[in-house]
């Protein structure tokens, strides 16, 4: 997200460019993984001002274009900050937060303007980060919360981001999804596809338009993950012509596996011969 390899430390975009845009997993991750071995975080976490960003990008840049339902990952290790207008005492500078024995040094708050001018941005900028959530999230845009190493002492503010982000963690507490140093790169990996396959879970799948072909239900293919549906049989679909688009609504066992496991990808085109076994 951020403009040059070598940032400031809370600086963050100053237009709608982003640094990967969003696009298919297969040619999206390779250029994140480069992304991330390339440009360096500076120390900062401007939240409230990259959540800004992503409402900006979502609505009125090129973000608005993207079919489907649109989310937000927000993981972080550390509380938000990057606020210089704040003023705080210890209990709510992060400095102070993270290590108990800072008090000690700084003589009270390390927050102090009177120690650090710049010591207002480390303030703990909760109340800001919370409204940018809620607002993606009045924008029809949830946020998932991923509390990384580090992140652990603020896991209140955490709590309360994914509260406002409508995407609890459905075995919680906490409300956000808990990464320990214990668990690893292979624990956060483990996050991440449970959030990615959970996000579909419902047997009612509506269609963006309706066919132009009123026989359209031989011209229907889904496919989920990968592996194709058969329509008919027990565990297959059918068409529900009472909405407006018309719905694919699956049944048996395909049903119970989208609801008790969820699916990251669901394609259904239109076109070919419908897979009837």
């Amino acid at each position: 997200m951020y403009p040059s390899a070598t940032p400031d430390t809370c600086e963050t975009p100053k237009d709608l460019d982003v640094l990967v845009p969003v696009g298919a997993g297969a040619t999206t991750v390779p250029e994140i993984e480069h992304a991330l071995g390339t440009y360096m975080p500076a120390g900062g976490t401007p939240t409230a001002d990259a959540l800004a960003h992503a409402l900006d990008y979502f609505t009125t840049g090129d973000g608005k274009s993207l079919s489907g339902t649109s989310y937000v990952l927000l993981a972080t290790d550390g509380g938000p900050n990057c606020n210089a207008d704040l003023s705080c005492d210890a209990s709510s500078c992060t400095v102070n937060l993270e290590n108990s024995m800072a008090g000690k040094g700084c003589g009270g708050s390390c927050c102090d303007p009177k120690l650090d001018p710049n010591g207002p941005a480390n303030c703990l900028d909760e109340k800001r980060s919370v409204a940018q959530v809620s607002a993606l999230a009045d924008a029809g845009i949830k946020t998932f919360v991923v509390g990384i190493p580090g992140s652990q002492f603020f896991a209140d503010t955490l709590d309360k981001l994914a509260v406002a982000g409508l995407e609890e963690h459905p075995s919680g507490p906490p409300s956000y999804y808990a990464v320990t140093s214990a668990d690893g790169a292979q624990g956060l990996a483990d996050v991440l596809t449970r959030i990615t396959t959970g996000l579909i879970t419902s047997c009612r799948l509506q269609l963006t338009s309706v066919p132009p072909d009123p026989n359209y239900e031989d011209l229907l293919n889904v496919v989920i993950d990968g592996q194709d549906v058969p329509q008919m049989g027990a565990d297959g679909w059918t068409v529900d012509r009472t909405t407006a688009p018309p719905t694919i609504v699956l049944a048996g066992k395909t049903c119970e596996y989208m609801e008790s496991h969820g699916a990251e990808r669901v394609q259904i085109t239109y076109g070919c011969p419908t897979l009837v076994r």
